[in-house]
């Protein structure tokens, strides 16, 4: 899965479409994704990066 599409998803489900994003924030989040994906050996698809942002 792209990082844009990561990117989108973060905007989504912190409900920030009109206020501007920290992209270190966001750099961060999907860093944390990355290792998560890893240390869980989980494939990187959408439904596992939602169900990660929830967990958050």
């Amino acid at each position: 899965m792209g990082n844009i599409m990561k990117i989108n998803l973060y905007a989504e489900h912190k409900g920030k479409k009109k206020n501007k994003m920290n992209l270190k924030t966001v750099e961060e989040a999907i860093f944390k994704y990355n290792n998560w994906i890893k240390k869980t050996n989980r494939e990187d698809k959408i439904e596992n990066y939602e169900e990660f942002l929830q967990a958050q």
